[in-house]
């Protein structure tokens, strides 16, 4: 009882595969009424984006939903039977319970996404898949996970600063050092002399000519 309780435990918290589960457990020709229903094509036409994304969310929950059902319908149809193997009934039974744990992690997952644009974006990895749900939505010690994502803007703030810092960096050729010139300058003399000063070219002002000679 005990490893059961662990394994449901453990699938309500984070995501699990359970696609293998699924395919065992496709939904009858005559049970289509546990297939999700679809948004009427006159009223999906005038849905925004995001609330498009939300609904699609939503019937993939309802589907996996739909596979739970199935085995227990299988166990329903084992226990009218005289004598039902054990075996199957257990099979049946573990299937739905996976199914049917991992359909409620994707409810509180979609839970999350609702409040997803309320919060402010740097804290949307708290609704990642990933993250693991406790007795609490957001995991037992959201505290330090908002911590942890505090120091790491704070972290990247400061590597973006200095990046922008040395690209700024501006140092004349021939001093001894490579200088960041703009684009299309580098290494270019036309604009620098041997000595770091700026020389007059074609267009810059009156330059001096050789004497023409008769």
């Amino acid at each position: 009882m005990s490893n059961i309780v662990d394994m449901i435990n453990t699938i309500v918290c984070k995501k699990a595969n359970v696609d293998e589960i699924v395919k065992d457990s496709k939904i009858p020709l005559n049970c289509k009424n546990i297939i999700p229903p679809q948004v009427n094509v006159e009223i999906w036409s005038f849905l925004r984006r995001n609330v498009k994304s939300l609904d699609l969310n939503m019937q993939n929950v309802q589907r996996m939903l739909g596979n739970g059902i199935v085995p227990v319908i299988r166990l329903a149809e084992l226990l009218s039977k005289k004598d039902p193997d054990v075996k199957e009934l257990r099979a049946h039974t573990t299937r739905a319970m996976t199914i049917l744990s991992s359909v409620f992690f994707e409810f509180s997952y979609s839970r999350k996404m609702i409040l997803k644009p309320h919060l402010e974006p740097k804290y949307h990895l708290l609704c990642n898949r990933k993250e693991e749900i406790g007795e609490i939505l957001f995991g037992d010690d959201v505290s330090k996970r908002i911590k942890q994502i505090n120091e790491a803007q704070k972290l990247q703030g400061f590597m973006c600063r200095r990046s922008g810092s040395s690209k700024n960096f501006f140092q004349p050729q021939g001093s001894g050092a490579k200088g960041n010139f703009r684009r299309g300058q580098a290494g270019s003399q036309s604009q620098y002399s041997n000595r770091g000063m700026p020389v007059r070219g074609r267009g810059q002002g009156n330059y001096s000519r050789r004497p023409r000679r008769y």
